[in-house]
């Protein structure tokens, strides 16, 4: 998802905020008098498994905000910013993202196999179209060595004939 400061992706979320950010507002979120004491990790890690929520400090995450894509505990809805937002059980909304991407991945999963028997199938045409042009060729440099031939005789009885004349 992208930074929630500017419209670049997010490498980065604040532990202490929870606001999703790009590196250079990573690197001014370190910096600021404000939030310089935040904890700001990866995204990877900071999505990573985390039982309290960063503000409410006592109180579990076991809630999910669809509109700002971020878990949230049961103060947070109320108190940061999220009261008009789509605020679903983080277990839930886990199981349906998951449930999702699953499914993503196995129609990907059907779209590569069948491009996978499309680019077989192309291949051994491709192999059939070789040999087929490769016979082709043989028979028409046989044909014209035949012609060679049968000229080289040709030649060679009017040299004969030429030749007993005179």
């Amino acid at each position: 998802s992208d930074c929630e400061e500017f419209s670049e992706l997010a490498t980065a979320k604040c532990l202490d905020c929870g606001k999703r950010l790009c590196d250079g507002h990573s690197r001014v979120h370190a910096r600021s008098k404000r939030t310089r004491s935040h904890n700001v990790a990866p995204l990877a890690t900071a999505t990573a498994e985390r039982t309290h929520c960063p503000i409410h400090k006592t109180t579990e995450i076991d809630q999910y905000c669809s509109t700002c894509g971020v878990l949230l505990c049961k103060k947070c809805p109320v108190q940061a910013d999220h009261g008009e937002h789509e605020i679903d059980d983080a277990t839930t909304a886990h199981s349906v993202t998951l449930a999702k991407l699953s499914t993503a991945v196995e129609n990907s999963t059907t779209q590569l196999q069948q491009a996978l028997r499309h680019v077989d199938e192309s291949i051994d045409a491709t192999n059939g179209e070789v040999v087929r042009y490769s016979e082709m060729i043989e028979q028409d440099i046989q044909q014209a060595v035949d012609l060679l031939r049968k000229r080289e005789n040709e030649l060679r009885d009017e040299l004969d004939r030429y030749h007993w004349r005179s």
